[in-house]
């Protein structure tokens, strides 16, 4: 075989290559469009939303022998992309690293945007055994309720001297401290009205300590870990409360870090949650911020503006893992 004919035969193997190339790449977009057809990666036109749900593909599939006796408010939300569940939550800690604030402690978790939307899900119902093999299993009741919250903005500025923050070393640092805890103190106070006006009230018990407890064990019993929260007044009170004969009673070593000290709850009442953020927890928007500028005047005053801020709000995902109340008194001896 000559020059020619070597040059010819690659010539026609590069054509055929190039031929395989356009099929494959014919057959991939029919595929895609295929998989659009069939809801996944496609988009719904009525809420902008990208649908990706497998409950949608198995409802559709009729692999669900009764599926149409769920309620119709739940199969919407499950399926239409018009709420969304909410992200895993932590603790971020965004929000300073002041620890005895009820804020700080919280289960947190960032969001993108200014309002929050999600479900609210809960059942009260429970699985049951499948008694023969292709016998109908159990379908779980489950309450759903479409959630939107709108962000706060918690905020505290001050002025300051220009010459103060030129000369005096850490001033900045000193007032956004002091700024910081402003903030805080107006988050723990929003934190603890959401859960109070959305919580479940929790009873009375026989003592302060007794109270606390029975509020976790409310929480425990529908099987999540919890922990209850104290004004730091009245948590040192549940350390050193003792019986009639002047022992020290405290609080039992198995409740240790169960009942946890913090500043924004209000003296004299509790809050109970749950410790993976099912109950109360915050979405946070930004995180503390501490910004100089000024503001009218103050140019030719030698005035600054010290700004701090945090947006976000407490979300409540399922009251019933929420126990808020009063403590009990203390009779007096």
């Amino acid at each position: 075989m000559n020059i020619s004919d070597i040059a010819q035969t690659i010539e026609q193997k590069s054509a055929e290559i190039k031929n395989q190339q356009a099929e494959l790449a014919t057959r991939l977009m029919a595929l895609e469009q295929k998989s659009v057809g069939n809801v996944h990666g496609a988009t719904n036109a009525a809420t902008g939303f990208e649908v990706k749900s497998v409950l949608e593909s198995l409802a559709a599939s009729g692999n669900f022998t009764s599926k149409n006796v769920v309620a119709a408010n739940v199969k919407s939300i499950l399926t239409q992309g018009n709420t969304s569940i909410l992200p895993t939550v932590g603790n971020l800690g965004v929000i300073g690293q002041n620890e005895i604030s009820l804020a700080a402690q919280l289960p947190s978790f960032g969001i993108q945007e200014a309002v929050v939307r999600f479900s609210r899900l809960s059942t009260t119902d429970m699985g049951a055994i499948q008694g023969l093999e292709g016998a109908l299993k159990k379908e779980l009741a489950i309450d759903a309720t479409p959630i939107e919250r709108e962000c706060n903005t918690f905020a505290a500025w001050t002025s300051v001297s220009t010459q103060a923050l030129s000369d005096q070393r850490g001033i900045n640092d000193a007032i956004g401290s002091v700024l910081s805890i402003g903030i805080l103190r107006a988050l723990d106070a929003h934190a603890f009205s959401v859960a109070t006006a959305e919580g479940t009230v929790g009873t009375v018990g026989a003592t302060p300590l007794l109270t606390a407890l029975s509020a976790v064990a409310s929480i425990q019993a529908q099987g999540f870990a919890a922990s209850v929260y104290l004004n730091p007044v009245d948590f040192v009170a549940a350390q050193l409360a003792t019986a009639s004969t002047g022992e020290f009673i405290g609080i039992p070593n198995s409740f240790v870090g169960t009942i946890k000290a913090a500043a924004g709850v209000p003296v004299g009442s509790y809050l109970a949650t749950a410790n993976d953020g099912t109950g109360l927890s915050l979405a946070i928007r930004e995180s503390m911020s501490i910004d100089i500028g000024v503001q009218g005047d103050q140019f030719v005053k030698n005035l600054r503006s010290v700004l701090a801020e945090v947006r976000g709000l407490a979300i409540v995902r399922n009251p019933s893992l929420i126990v808020t109340g009063s403590l009990a008194k203390v009779a007096a001896k």
